[in-house]
Parts: C-alpha cells; sequence; structure tokens
C-alpha cells in the first residue's frame, strides 16, 4: 500500500493512504482535491513509518520534501488559540459559578496569571510546547 504526502495550496499537508492499485496517484489526488475547491497541490511518495504518530499538532505539519516535521510557528499560534479559548471558557464558567454564589476568588486569580504568549513564546520545541497547557486549563477549549 503507497502512503502520499499532499502538501495543499493553503501550506496543509495530508497524509493519503492508497488502498486501490488500479488507480495512479494522478487520480487519488485528483479525486482527494475534487472536494476542496480552489485548492492545488503537490505530493510525493513517502515511507509510512515517516508519518509522525502524534497528531496534537497536525494542522502544523510540513512537508520540507525530504521529511514531514511540524512547523513550530504554526503549533505556537495553534496552542496560543487553544490557551485563549480555554481561558474563555473557564472565565465564563468561573462567572456562572460566582453569580451562583461560590467563592471562586483563587481560581479567578490562577487564571489571571495566565499568559498565552509566554508560555506558547517561550517553547523551543514542539514538547515543551505540548508541555505548556496550564493544568488550569487542561482539556478546556
Amino acid at each position: 500500500m503507497e502512503t502520499l504526502a499532499i502538501t495543499q495550496s493553503d501550506g496543509k499537508v495530508a497524509i493519503m493512504r492508497i488502498i486501490n492499485p488500479t488507480r495512479t496517484f494522478a487520480e487519488e489526488v485528483a479525486e482527494y482535491l475534487a472536494h476542496r475547491p480552489g485548492v492545488t497541490a503537490m505530493w510525493r511518495s513517502i515511507n509510512p513509518a515517516d508519518v509522525p504518530q502524534d497528531r496534537e499538532f497536525r494542522d502544523a505539519l510540513e512537508d520540507t520534501g525530504s521529511s514531514l516535521d511540524f512547523n513550530l510557528s504554526k503549533a505556537r499560534e495553534i496552542q496560543r488559540g487553544r490557551m485563549v479559548q480555554a481561558k474563555r471558557d473557564l472565565g465564563a464558567e468561573l462567572a456562572a459559578r460566582e453569580a451562583a454564589g461560590e467563592d471562586v476568588t483563587a481560581e479567578k486569580a490562577q487564571l489571571q496569571g495566565i499568559d498565552p504568549d509566554a508560555l506558547v513564546d517561550t517553547s523551543v520545541d514542539i514538547d515543551a510546547l505540548k508541555r505548556s497547557m496550564p493544568d488550569l486549563l487542561k482539556g478546556r477549549g
């Protein structure tokens, strides 16, 4: 079974496994693109073992032509967006709990102290970026 890395004109990378041996790569990619109006793509055959198994930052995957790697700048923007959304979600939850009479002062102070920009921008690699999400925000956003 062949595997393709497809780099779309919008910069996203898709991985496609070819399961129909009677079709060419070009036919498979043309069908893939038929469902994505306005998108063009380049593709190459890859070894399935070269596909990163970690999918946390799959939207930051890039094909360098010789390997599939995560683009740290794109991954940072993904993580920053997740943190901002998680802060927003937790803030709304705390406001509702406070309105119901619960004392959430300590959690609000903790939330206020979380700076997504500082946490994300100081992450030097993908592993550090994965660890940058504060425990208070994990599972949110």
